[in-house]
């Protein structure tokens, strides 16, 4: 079976396309692909016969009796959309400036450009060029002026994904690599790339891992008593993951209170990027330190972000945020309307065994998908 014929089985289950193509990668890859040698028959069958990927079942150790838990991948990717109406005010970094920027243009990046295709750039509020030939043209000029730029798809992830952009002395740089033909740099990000400020992180954050922006994931439902978050955690890069921070990509997370803004004891890291196995770790896997006894900086400014924007888009129930941290305070980087929620499991225990709230939301959702 190839990775279609999977895509389409999920969607006539009734899988949003974003989210068959993302399950449906996960299982091709667990069955056909990467990781096909790194479970065993039996344990993809158990874990498919009850809804989970078999790195899921590995990860969080899951047997006949503790399953129930936990919401699997296959029930909260049919979930998508969760909110069907106004998911489209927060889902793609396109929309952000115009939904949130009017209201709180400090919890923003400047937004420069658009690049539309290969031949077009549509400037955005905080464009400081007025004139340019190509897309080429245009980045160079930009950076003349801004020196480090981030360009990123608009929405998701494809292409070469988030590229840190680079103009040191004469020579171009992209994610910290020199590059050798710009004409063929910009024919990667032709399609719908957002060209932004590149936002530095927070000195304390640098002390951690300074190669890559680290970026905070927080989940909330957004109901009427006001929004109930019940997953922190900033994710850092690693030299795996080189100019990113996302797990996806081999960076490691570090959960938090949400409470407190202090650190749990552990990292955590994808079972595919862990050669010995171990996916818990006590410190960063390449600077070696340890968040033991530390606080996520400036975190009263990041509970105020969360809480402003769920409350000024009251109309929305369900938020992924990812945030930066600046020296001047909380920024956001996108907000997701389906964020993932595999590893969130493993550190924050199952959606099942979480408060009322949490509980009831999702068991609500599933009820209604049934019908």
């Amino acid at each position: 079976m190839n990775l279609q014929d999977i895509v389409n089985e999920l969607k006539q289950e009734g899988f949003s396309n974003s989210t068959a193509w993302y399950h449906g990668r996960k299982l091709y890859s667990e069955q056909y692909g990467n990781e096909k040698d790194k479970y065993t028959d039996e344990e993809r069958q158990w874990a498919y016969q009850h809804g989970f990927l078999a790195e899921e079942a590995r990860c969080l150790s899951l047997n006949d009796t503790n399953y129930k838990k936990y919401l699997s991948s296959h029930d909260y990717h049919l979930l998508d959309p969760i909110d069907p109406f106004t998911k489209r005010l927060v889902d793609g970094k396109l929309v952000i400036p115009y939904t949130i920027g009017g209201k709180y243009p400090q919890y923003l990046p400047k937004y420069y450009g658009w690049i539309l295709n290969a031949n077009e750039v549509i400037p955005m509020n905080d464009n400081p060029i007025d004139k340019w030939d190509s897309v080429e043209d245009y980045l160079k000029k930009l950076l003349d002026i801004k020196k480090c730029l981030a360009v990123k798809p608009y929405t998701g992830a494809g292409g070469v994904g988030f590229v840190k952009l680079e103009k040191i002395e004469d020579e171009y740089y992209c994610n910290g690599e020199y590059i050798t033909n710009f004409d063929e740099f910009v024919q990667q990000i032709s399609d719908k790339y957002l060209v932004t400020e590149y936002i530095k992180q927070c000195r304390e954050l640098d002390e951690v891992w300074k190669n890559s922006a680290a970026t905070i994931r927080v989940v909330a439902i957004n109901k009427n008593a006001g929004p109930k978050i019940f997953v922190s955690y900033i994710r850092f890069g690693t030299l795996i993951s080189k100019g990113v921070s996302n797990l996806t990509s081999g960076g490691v997370a570090a959960p938090f209170d949400w409470e407190t803004g202090k650190y749990m004891p552990n990292f955590y890291r994808y079972i595919k990027y862990c050669k010995d196995g171990n996916y818990i770790l006590n410190r960063h896997p390449d600077s070696g330190v340890s968040l033991q006894g530390k606080s996520i900086p400036y975190f009263e400014n990041v509970k105020q972000l969360v809480y402003d924007i769920c409350s000024f888009l009251s109309i929305h129930s369900y938020f992924g945020f990812d945030i930066m941290i600046t020296d001047e305070g909380a920024k956001i980087c996108e907000i997701n309307s389906h964020p993932s929620m595999e590893y969130e499991q493993l550190m924050f225990g199952g959606i099942f065994e979480q408060d009322h709230e949490v509980v009831t939301f999702f068991k609500d959702l599933l009820e209604k998908n049934k019908k």
